[in-house]
């Protein structure tokens, strides 16, 4: 998988979806414990990340860095760029 970059706009999909490709490709791609790293892309504002394993899906965390710049609060609905 080295090299490789997968691109999900989590907005378009289904979550279960999501969460399928990515649980077929995790074992490829965690670096322990299920998690995944990621690049997390809203607006033009893109961060580092982790996709983290929770309840058969997986909890992507919103750092400060890309919610403030893009004026993100709780429970607003946000169409994102993820590169696994």
């Amino acid at each position: 998988m080295s090299g490789e970059v997968l691109l999900l706009s989590i907005s378009w999909l289904p979550l279960e979806e999501v969460s399928q490709d990515i649980e077929e490709l995790k074992s490829e791609l965690s670096y322990g414990w299920g998690v995944i790293p990621a690049k997390l892309t809203i607006n033009q504002t893109s961060v580092t990340t982790s996709l983290i394993p929770k309840n058969g899906s997986f909890f992507v965390p919103l750092k400060d860095a890309i919610r403030k710049p893009n004026q993100i609060e709780l429970g607003d609905l946000v169409q994102v760029l993820l590169e696994l």
